[in-house]
């Protein structure tokens, strides 16, 4: 959809691709987390942040715990430098524009969702940000588990099609074509087609149409009223 791709380009944190030749910084909490982040957590380790900062692991955990630790703060550097929307009368507006920056935050950084999970802790900048978000909603007229279900609803879609589209773009034209035929040849006539076309549509604009049923649902079940 138009909406969701126009807000896709310029939402989020974006490290550095490498670190600047000269004189090293000195080794900070921050240089790990950024160092972590341009390594991508598919291939996040502590060897290979050590060997991309050029210091001995024990360098490292005088600063991070271990690999849990290190994915931590790399996600805090991430939420912390997020352009959150502004709240503003409209909850399906705010929500739509939560998902979308979710959605391209999570397909921005590969594996970080899963990263995250299995920290078992939330980035505290997240964690203020998810306060703030259900306060508004409960302003607004929602009911306390109803907020915390509309949030939930729109922030597990976002997280989960992400990745579903970071994994469909990892294979090249060719295997994903043969992905989709497999898909969708055993299906029946039209079911098979529309199969194939949607393992190969483009990833924001599947989602963008998946995210509008889900805000329609909270619209008629959630919300409180029904305009949304």
């Amino acid at each position: 959809m138009g909406t969701v791709k126009g807000l896709l380009g310029h939402n989020g944190f974006v490290p550095r691709e490498r670190i600047r030749p000269g004189p090293k910084p000195r080794l900070s909490r921050r240089l790990i987390a950024e160092a972590a982040i341009a390594i991508g957590f598919e291939q996040l380790t502590v060897t290979a942040v050590a060997d991309r900062l050029g210091v001995s692991h024990a360098a490292l955990y005088s600063h991070v715990r271990d690999r849990n630790d290190l994915v931590l703060a790399a996600a805090e550097l991430i939420t912390d430098e997020l352009d959150w929307p502004p709240v503003g009368p409209s909850w399906r507006d705010l929500l739509r524009k939560e998902a979308v920056l979710i959605w391209a935050t999570f397909r921005r950084h590969s594996g970080l969702y899963r990263a995250i999970d299995q920290t078992g802790e939330v980035p505290v900048a997240f964690r203020h940000h998810l306060g703030e978000l259900y306060r508004h909603l409960v302003g607004l007229g929602f009911g306390a588990n109803e907020a915390l279900l509309a949030i939930d609803l729109v922030y597990d879609l976002a997280a989960d099609s992400a990745e579903r589209s970071a994994q469909l773009d990892r294979r090249d034209p060719d295997q994903r074509q043969r992905l989709a035929a497999d898909w969708g040849r055993p299906l029946p006539g039209e079911l098979g087609q529309l199969m194939e076309a949607a393992i190969n549509a483009d990833g924001a604009e599947w989602f963008g149409r998946k995210l509008e049923v889900v805000l329609d649902g909270i619209a008629v079940a959630l919300a409180p009223d029904a305009g949304g």
